[in-house]
């Protein structure tokens, strides 16, 4: 459900490919020649506003054994029990479909070469040059808060569209039963005490998790919205996106929108920088 389209080809419009980093709790992106790059390219941000066009539900990740992106179609999220993936990695040197079929029944497959649920966040956000159409990806623990965050907008019969989005460092968490646990602070002053005794003591599942906030947003921004996700769903239109051709049941190929970098780092298993 996008901002223009409440229901649910060309050159991408997406500009950049934002990730949060669960060991820092910050967010990043990809862009060689900035000035605050580090090495590897990425820039690192402690805070994100944004306006939300529309969200999509995908597969992403690292393959690790061919040191290649996951990637996939773009699927409404209403969609996932009855839409297809189309998962691509490398597969003998070459980019190619890797797994196809409903999410529940590929998820076990994907998984074993490092494939996610994504959530794709397309949006407007000013990066540091003026607006332009970002898609900021979660899964694994980051897509928690922002899961919570719409249910409470659903209870207060409020609408994410009407408002501008803050994205931060949240709480640090470890997982428990199945849920996002907070870290207390005794748990990390024991662990610094243990590793100040012994350098080997074995480091916890710690990690960051991001926290979503809401502000007003005015009309003039609203109109800019409205004109970039008209841009971005003129996109998605072209390139198929995930449609089913109704000739025989099969899902068009399209373009996946996909970042030149992998996901990003919101697993479980990131440890903290201690």
């Amino acid at each position: 459900m996008s901002r223009t389209r409440k229901t649910t080809g060309g050159n991408s419009p997406v500009k950049h490919f934002v990730s949060f980093s669960g060991a820092t709790g910050k967010i990043k992106y990809f862009e060689k020649g900035h000035p605050d790059a580090n090495e590897k390219g990425q820039v690192e941000l402690e805070s994100l506003d944004f306006i939300l066009l529309d969200v999509k539900s995908s597969i992403s990740g690292f393959n690790e054994k061919t040191e290649s992106n996951i990637s996939s179609n773009k699927i409404n999220p209403f969609d996932i029990k009855k839409v297809p993936f189309v998962v691509r990695t490398k597969v003998d040197k070459k980019f190619e479909v890797f797994a196809e079929g409903l999410y529940d029944d590929i998820k076990d497959k994907v998984s074993s070469i490092g494939g996610k649920f994504t959530t794709n966040l397309f949006a407007l956000a000013d990066l540091g040059s003026g607006y332009e159409i970002i898609s900021i990806e979660l899964n694994g623990s980051s897509l928690t808060p922002w899961i919570e965050l719409m249910d409470k907008i659903e209870k207060e019969d409020d609408d994410i569209y009407n408002h501008v989005v803050s994205i931060t460092k949240g709480d640090m968490m470890t997982r428990g039963k199945g849920k996002n646990v907070k870290v207390t602070k005794k748990q990390v002053d024991d662990f610094k005490a243990a590793l100040a005794k012994d350098p080997m003591t074995p480091r916890p599942v710690w990690f960051y998790v991001p926290d979503f906030s809401l502000s007003d947003l005015s009309e003039e921004d609203s109109e800019l919205a409205v004109v970039a996700d008209e841009k971005l769903q003129t996109y998605f239109d072209e390139a198929g996106g995930s449609k089913q051709d109704s000739s025989n049941g099969t899902v068009k190929e399209s373009a996946t929108v996909e970042s030149p970098q992998p996901a990003g780092d919101f697993e479980e298993d990131d440890d903290l920088p201690f």
